[in-house]
């Protein structure tokens, strides 16, 4: 098993995609808010590149248009980027339209994978289980922000390469993976810490979310693994 990383949804290629397992990773916020949603009880996600493929669902009955455009809720959407707002109360047994900067752009962009999975800081020990027991090569698909990297997802990579070399001895890693598991070792005590010496967490806690930075910081809160099957994510793969 080869385990490798991008650093931006505008790095992933069909062809980068292609027969291998890809883990798609958009920490702060989107993969976390997938989890979250999931978790309390939302059918499905829809996920969508751009505001205007979400407005189509807006008179469909039981869903809920869920996005964000500079970290704010886009205008008119039922609910913004934020995991905090995707109580039991407010998802469970609706579908959601979501839209976001980074991540929803990098799934649509990941779509040719063999298999397609939702990771993050909350899920990582469920998605290194998971990959174990696949076989071929996984791609870690960090999202970045804008065309660039950022370090919370390439720590969230760092993450999963740790606990899936825990788990199976014989994967070997590209220069980007071995990169991300050292840089994860080096912050490993305090993750949510090590996430404000980038730019993005800073930016969030600007606007009112960092909230959603302690959240999204947790590590193995959840033991489950989104799936995202023609552009549909749900819940089948659970510990």
């Amino acid at each position: 098993m080869h385990v490798d990383v991008t650093f931006t949804a505008q790095e992933i290629e069909a062809a980068t995609v292609a027969g291998r397992n890809v883990v798609v990773i958009d920490a702060l916020r989107a993969t976390s808010t997938i989890i979250t949603a999931l978790v309390n009880g939302c059918q499905e996600i829809i996920p969508v590149r751009e505001p205007a493929e979400a407005m189509k669902y807006r008179d469909e009955k039981g869903y809920l248009l869920g996005g964000e455009r500079g970290g704010l809720k886009i205008p008119g959407f039922d609910l913004g980027n934020s995991p905090l707002e995707y109580t039991r109360n407010v998802v469970e047994g609706k579908k959601v339209v979501l839209c976001t900067t980074n991540g929803t752009l990098a799934l649509a962009n990941s779509a040719a994978a063999r298999k397609l999975i939702i990771g993050a800081f909350l899920n990582a020990g469920a998605v290194a289980q998971f990959l174990a027991g696949q076989g071929g090569d996984v791609l870690l698909a960090c999202a970045g922000t804008g065309g660039k990297f950022t370090l919370e997802d390439f720590l969230a990579a760092g993450v999963i390469l740790h606990k899936l070399s825990k788990i199976r001895s014989n994967i070997s890693m590209g220069d980007r993976a071995v990169a991300a598991e050292a840089v994860y070792l080096q912050h490993q005590d305090n993750v949510e810490e090590a996430l404000y010496r980038g730019h993005h967490a800073r930016d969030l806690a600007d606007l009112g979310f960092s909230q959603d930075v302690e959240y999204c910081a947790c590590v193995d809160k959840f033991e489950l693994v989104p799936v995202c099957r023609e552009m549909r994510v749900v819940l089948p793969y659970k510990r």
